[in-house]
């Protein structure tokens, strides 16, 4: 025990410190006596060598009882406080049927065609391509930007590139994005003129002017993303469409993704299907195809699926000799879109037809569905749904097992280029609608959109 003498008569302080093994740490206590006559004042008394805090209104803080429960069970008070498992199993509980519940909600709206509908963004620039993933989506415009914005807000995250503003009717520019992939951090996109860019979106390059008219924010514009990889595919011909594949590659001190840079791009132009790697910046291997190809779609096992001009679909390996282990004639005109989910290939076609195919068994056909009466150009598949948009200014969401139509949405135009569909969030994103994106939410949640923004509550046409 340290102890200070009083520094002057009728005012002593005494200071004592005792180590409680039990609680890990010192417990400091300095012992007052009775008051002095001022409610609130403290006082000071000696107490079997421990000093404690007393006030006058006489409370004298003798601690006797409370030490000796401290001993014998105050840290297991404490713990028990600090490790309350059953209510953390409570609250686990809590949201996990909480999420169910949401599961059920949405599976529910997205059976029935019940949603909200709002604009998520109106641009002054024709909407070519648009892909989605978590809660970002990456648009690819007539006038050559390519355009990143928050689903929740709605706001501009990056803008890359930039065209001159929207382009006569009819006119072609030659940075016009024409198709376009997102990972959630790397954005592939090929243009009219047959080069292909991946951008960084997280990445920092400085800030856009804004001066495409594309949606930038009114403070000079937003950041733009690094761009870290360009290749000119030397064809002449447009980038019909672009996917980036998952890299396989782990890196050796850690175990984890390289670099986080996908392994490869895929990218349609003229009669075949480049490989390109974003690592070494350059093409490492060409997939020559029987005709123009017009689609690509790869599986998570590995294959690049090529859909072409003449209605066939190729399917390749990604080894370093590729070769082709699959070709069969899909549709009787040209296969305009693929989506590959699982084992199971969907291709829309020119005529309106759409058909899945099991790629484990051969390419077999599984299911067909009729009820576009125009080009197929855009599906997209997720948990048992699928939806597909095409220039009968459609969007149309279909049991993907049973090949049954669910319904069709409205509201959009002929010039409808890009659907996304993510069924276990019952989110639904579609363009075609004069420059506007719009959000279909089967979750049946919040509506960010202010009054007179979009509509509410619209639903599915059936």
């Amino acid at each position: 025990m340290l102890v200070c003498s009083p520094g002057r008569a009728g005012c002593a302080r005494k200071f004592a410190c005792r180590t409680q093994r039990s609680r890990r740490e010192a417990a400091v206590e300095v012992v007052g006596g009775p008051g002095r006559g001022r409610r609130g004042s403290i006082g000071w008394r000696r107490c079997r060598g421990v000093l404690t805090f007393a006030t006058a209104d006489g409370d004298d803080g003798d601690k006797e009882g409370d030490d000796k429960k401290e001993g014998e069970g105050g840290d297991q008070e404490d713990s028990a406080d600090l490790f309350n498992f059953g209510a953390l199993e409570a609250r686990i509980a809590e949201v996990k049927k909480s999420g169910e519940l949401r599961s059920e909600r949405i599976e529910r709206n997205i059976e029935g065609g019940s949603c909200t509908r709002r604009a998520l963004v109106n641009l002054g620039d024709w909407v070519r391509c648009l892909r989605a993933a978590g809660d970002l989506v990456a648009i690819g415009t007539f006038g050559g930007a390519v355009l990143v914005y928050d689903l929740t807000y709605g706001t501009l995250v990056k803008a890359m590139d930039g065209g001159e503003g929207q382009p006569p009717q009819g006119e072609r520019v030659r940075g016009e994005i024409c198709s376009l992939d997102f990972d959630g951090r790397y954005c592939a996109s090929g243009s009219v003129e047959g080069r292909v860019k991946v951008h960084d979106v997280m990445g920092d390059e400085g800030v856009n002017d804004g001066e495409s008219g594309s949606g930038s924010e009114e403070e000079g514009g937003a950041p733009s993303g690094v761009c870290v990889f360009e290749v000119d595919l030397g064809t002449d011909a447009p980038v019909g469409s672009v996917a980036l594949l998952p890299s396989r590659l782990e890196s050796e001190a850690d175990g984890q993704d390289s670099s986080g840079l996908p392994e490869e791009v895929a990218s349609a132009s003229g009669r075949a299907v480049y490989l390109l790697s974003p690592d070494g910046r350059r093409v490492t291997r060409e997939l020559k195809a029987g005709a123009v190809v017009t689609s690509v779609g790869y599986s998570e096992d590995g294959y690049v699926c090529a859909g072409l001009q003449s209605g066939f679909i190729q399917v390749f390996t990604r080894d370093e000799q590729p070769r082709e282990v699959l070709s069969f004639r899909a549709h009787p005109s040209a296969v305009r879109s693929l989506c590959v989910s699982g084992s199971v290939m969907y291709s829309g076609a020119e005529n309106g037809e759409i058909a899945a195919w099991d790629l484990a068994r051969g390419g077999r056909i599984v299911a067909s569905f009729m009820g576009h009466r125009g080009p197929v150009v855009a599906l997209s598949a997720s948990d048992g749904r699928l939806a597909s948009g095409a220039h009968d200014g459609t969007v149309r969401l279909w049991d993907s097992a049973a090949g049954k139509q669910l319904y069709a949405v409205g509201g959009h135009t002929v010039y409808l280029c890009a659907v996304d569909l993510d069924a276990q969030n019952g989110r639904l994103l579609a363009d075609g609608t004069n420059n506007v994106v719009v959000l279909h939410d089967f979750a049946g949640g919040t509506d960010y959109s202010a009054p007179g923004d979009g509509e509410s509550d619209g639903g599915a046409g059936r």
